[in-house]
């Protein structure tokens, strides 16, 4: 099957988080089933991601924590493409830290990437593909906690898909 054949064949896929991991890993997938790829994230790796794949990908600053940056990309992201297919939710920070290693900035920055910012780019994407007539399919993990019991660390992850 060529990069033109795939299930994802001129879709408009975002994926936020797609510069490193799981997230890259997505983003590789849906290029070779065809999307048209959008690859947000704060980290630089994502020019590199987008430059390696060729094709009609795109890679926009993001920092997920900050709600006029969802804004900003949903909107940019119209103004390129004209829709958003698919909305991937990766991004995501796992400080290697105990409870007692843990202090109130830390767990901010947790939850506001984590949690926050699996909430924020869903209101302008979903408001942008209503007004333009377009089934928005999104989807976001429950990021994996790391609990320390004893020397052994245990892993519990979910997701959430619409």
């Amino acid at each position: 099957m060529t990069r033109d054949q795939g299930q994802l064949s001129d879709k408009v896929v975002v994926v936020i988080g797609g510069a490193r991991g799981i997230g890259r890993g997505i983003v590789e997938r849906c290029a070779a089933e065809g999307a048209r790829l959008v690859i947000a994230d704060l980290n630089q790796e994502r020019d590199n991601v987008a430059l390696a794949l060729g094709g009609p990908a795109v890679a926009l600053p993001l920092d997920a924590r900050v709600a006029e940056d969802h804004e900003r990309m949903a909107a940019e992201i119209m103004a390129r493409f004209g829709r958003i297919d698919v909305l991937v939710y990766y991004a995501g920070i796992f400080p290697r830290a105990t409870l007692l290693e843990t202090d109130e900035s830390l767990w901010h920055a947790v939850l506001d990437t984590n949690l926050t910012g699996s909430f924020l780019p869903y209101p302008p994407a979903f408001n942008l593909s209503l007004t333009h007539g377009v089934a928005l399919r999104w989807y976001t993990c429950a990021c994996p906690w790391w609990v320390r019991g004893g020397n052994k660390v245990r892993r519990r992850e979910g997701s959430s898909h619409a």
